[in-house]
């Protein structure tokens, strides 16, 4: 498989992750809402939304940033390079995943869901599947 696809699956897959942080900013229900799932139980005052949109923003322009470099190694013509990148992606989205994974068999704080975190390790198996067999 060429890297260039897998590189576009990864990217797509973080922009999609990032979109729902934006959507805090766009409807105060779904700040509520979201603030409930992340934290289990339901946050008033105005910190807590600002903690939250602070955080979500942050969030939202760091995966914009991985979608970006993503977009960009996509110019990469040499083989070893494109491979040892799609290693080190792997290994990003591996981590990315991992805080979710911990929470989640801990049971200690809240995460992702199941199915977000099944994406984030096929990606990241996809992308190591790409540094062992991936073409340019």
């Amino acid at each position: 498989m060429k890297i260039k696809y897998i590189n576009w699956i990864t990217g797509i897959v973080v922009l999609l992750q990032t979109l729902a942080s934006w959507t805090v900013f766009i409807s105060p229900d779904v700040a509520t809402q979201m603030a409930a799932q992340m934290m289990g139980k339901e946050i008033s005052g105005d910190d807590a939304f600002l903690i939250l949109k602070t955080f979500m923003s942050v969030f939202g322009y760091f995966g914009l940033g991985v979608f970006v470099l993503i977009m960009g190694i996509n110019k990469i013509k040499d083989l070893e390079t494109a491979q040892k990148l799609c290693l080190y992606l792997g290994l990003f989205m591996i981590f990315f995943a991992l805080p979710d994974i911990v929470h989640m068999v801990t049971g200690t704080l809240p995460h992702q869901p199941i199915i977000a975190i099944l994406i984030n390790l096929t990606v990241a198996g996809l992308l190591l599947f790409g540094w062992k067999k991936g073409t340019v």
